[in-house]
């Protein structure tokens, strides 16, 4: 108790040694923050008392308050608000495979989904075997698909990869609805939107029938869209670059030799003789 004196924790001590107790900790009820045992029951609207000076009353009330609060947390996991354990799928799972190719890389997504129908896995791979994009990628892959086995949302995912830039990134091919995109991080948030019936990030459009290539003609972008007007004429005439070279003005990487400068295609600056 928290009135125990000197001499009682001495005793304690002394009693514990006579028994041949290897090991003993001794505090006073409350003096720690937290403490594994107490002898009251506090922090329950107001209620400070033994556990046998409480009524029956009281111990209903405290039984209800600590069910409400269990519901509350049971409720805030079906929501999804807080992660659960990790679930790993099992057996044989279907799937779908997105390929795509960002200039000269060939990129597959494989999404697999449980029993249920919730995507459980994401792997991808490419055509360069042994090489650090292919590791990274791997790394990539099992990180994503570990989040959705701890029950974190497709959506949350997308919506953290997507918008993000480096090598290899611009025109996509191969991919029936994905024209377009400045990463394979980028790349995956896509196909997650996709996967879960969300089109709006895409720049092609699902027709009203598969495999309607007029609806799909319709929504089909060009390459001026994505180039700064005062660079379109060396984007036609110039050699694309990838020696590392970055631009000066928006650190983009889409630099085009034109004449003895370079110019970038996504703010048309130059490096000073164009």
């Amino acid at each position: 108790p928290g009135e125990a004196t000197v001499q009682d924790f001495a005793d304690v001590v002394l009693t514990s040694w006579i028994q041949g107790i290897k090991g003993i900790t001794l505090y006073r009820d409350g003096s720690k923050y937290a403490q594994p045992l107490n002898i009251r029951l506090a922090g329950v609207e107001g209620l400070d008392l033994p556990l046998e000076d409480l009524t029956y009353q009281d111990l209903l009330h405290v039984a209800k308050k600590t069910k409400e609060e269990l519901d509350e947390c049971n409720g805030k996991l079906v929501r999804g608000e807080w992660v659960h354990g990790r679930v790993k799928p099992y057996g044989i799972r279907s799937g779908t495979t997105h390929p795509a190719q960002i200039e000269d890389v060939k990129v597959y997504i494989t999404v697999n989904r449980d029993e249920e129908g919730a995507i459980t896995e994401l792997f991808m791979t490419t055509d360069r075997e042994g090489t650090l994009i292919t590791g990274l990628l791997n790394s990539l892959s099992k990180t994503i698909s570990v989040m959705l086995q701890y029950g974190i949302k497709p959506d949350a995912i997308s919506k953290m990869l997507r918008g993000q830039k480096y090598e290899p990134y611009g025109f996509v091919q191969r991919h029936p609805y994905i024209k377009y995109c400045t990463s394979v991080s980028d790349l995956i948030s896509k196909v997650l939107d996709i996967e879960a019936g969300d089109f709006t990030r895409v720049q092609v459009k699902p027709g009203g029938e598969e495999g309607d290539e007029g609806e799909a003609a319709r929504f089909q972008i060009s390459m001026d869209d994505f180039i700064h007007e005062k660079a379109r004429e060396a984007s036609r005439t110039g050699e694309r670059l990838h020696d590392g070279s970055v631009c000066p003005n928006c650190s983009g990487t889409r630099m085009v030799k034109n004449g003895t400068c370079k110019v970038c295609l996504d703010c048309g600056e130059t490096t000073g003789c164009s």
